[in-house]
């Protein structure tokens, strides 16, 4: 839970910090960007290798970028915000 609140902290402070058009872009477990407020970013984006749900992307990535979901209870996804 305290890294999960650290990230969502740092998310925001790299809102702040951001330049207009900005972008942030990362890996997180999927629960970790389900915290983030994402009215404050003009367009966030959850991207996965493999589908998880109908809110993130499926993102085709070489298999050495790929993060294996198959089984996952909070499978790790990329994500990108523009500020």
């Amino acid at each position: 839970a305290a890294q999960r609140a650290l990230f969502v902290s740092a998310v925001a402070e790299a809102r702040r910090v951001l330049k207009r058009d900005g972008v942030l872009a990362g890996t997180a477990p999927r629960s970790w960007t389900r915290a983030i407020a994402i009215r404050e970013w003009a367009r966030w984006q959850v991207f996965s290798s493999e589908r998880i749900d109908d809110e993130a992307a499926v993102l085709a990535v070489g298999r050495r970028l790929r993060f294996r979901t198959e089984g996952a209870l909070d499978p790790v996804v990329y994500f990108r915000g523009v500020r």
